[in-house]
């Protein structure tokens, strides 16, 4: 049979190639014909392609199978063979229409290597899927949104005080631990209290200066504060230290010099009240374990407690 077969549109998702094309099918599902990248669309595909593609002839269809039985190894023995040749490597299906004799059509599937084994047609292939990847990366990238920087976090310093954290609250932080502590409840500002001073450093003028200022601005408004009771704050701060035992069974803290510095700088102060400073130097005069550690501290704040005690 060497007549032209009658024309006839193939079904949707076919691709119909003229045999001599250049057909390259690559791992990731893309499709070149003579060069040209091929977008599968719909049935109206082949209608928008160059007549060089749409229109063949069964008269080269022999020898366009014999090129590809040559490329993958495999052998025609038959004209009914040649229309139903299927390489194996390439995964392609090659099959004639059921009802007319038709043009070679190409079913795009899953491919494992390219139908012509071209390997610059490979490297192309493959430049062309990293380029659009660098593309796609470069456009996510420029579409992030830059995340927020994060103000500084008091409670993650009350939590788990130190230096660095408390000098990164800057300028304000008195303020902000105002806020985040309760300074209606004496023991919660006990609380907050020893925690600041734990952090304070004779030695380091910005730490010290930074506890000293914070310490100030929390104890100026809580005892400001008409509902606070200065006395419940004064025997919180004793159970805290371990100089008193607590009803309760409150946990004292690990009692380290900076809590004595800083009560010592606070027992000056004028919103401090006088009545609670001979309390403070009857327990600080008591011989205690807790205090061992920090006797030059403990010393420095017992003279401090006696030249401002209220005289009789």
């Amino acid at each position: 049979f060497y007549d032209k077969c009658p024309r006839k549109d193939p079904p949707p998702g076919v691709v119909v190639v003229s045999p001599g094309s250049s057909l390259v099918l690559t791992c990731s599902g893309h499709v070149k014909v003579d060069g040209v990248k091929v977008v599968l669309n719909g049935s109206n595909f082949n209608k928008s392609r160059p007549a060089s593609v749409r229109d063949t002839t069964t008269k080269k269809m022999t020898s366009k199978a014999a090129v590809l039985t040559k490329n993958d190894q495999t052998s025609l023995q038959n004209p009914e063979d040649e229309r139903n040749f299927s390489p194996t490597k390439t995964r392609v299906s090659l099959e004639p229409d059921k009802h007319t004799v038709s043009p070679l059509l190409v079913h795009p599937t899953s491919m494992s290597t390219t139908m012509d084994g071209s390997d610059w047609e490979d490297k192309e292939m493959e430049g062309d899927d990293e380029e659009e990847e660098e593309e796609s990366s470069s456009s996510n990238k420029l579409s992030t949104p830059t995340p927020a920087i994060r103000p500084p976090d008091v409670s993650s310093f009350l939590s788990f005080p130190s230096p660095d954290k408390l000098l990164k609250l800057g300028a304000t932080r008195a303020l902000l631990v105002q806020q985040q502590v309760d300074v209606a409840d004496p023991s919660k500002t006990a609380e907050a209290f020893l925690k600041i001073a734990s952090v304070y450093k004779e030695d380091n003028n910005d730490v010290k200066n930074a506890v000293l200022d914070t310490i100030d601005g929390l104890l100026n408004k809580a005892f400001t504060t008409p509902s606070f009771q200065g006395y419940s704050f004064v025997s919180s701060l004793l159970v805290l230290l371990g100089l008193i035992k607590s009803e309760d069974k409150v946990k004292p803290v690990l009692v380290v010099p900076g809590h004595l510095y800083a009560l010592e700088h606070v027992v000056r102060q004028d919103y401090f009240p006088k009545e609670s400073v001979a309390v403070l130097e009857a327990f600080m005069s008591r011989g205690n374990k807790a205090l061992e550690s920090c006797e030059n501290a403990r010393n420095n704040l017992q003279s401090t407690l006696q030249r401002v005690r209220p005289q009789s």
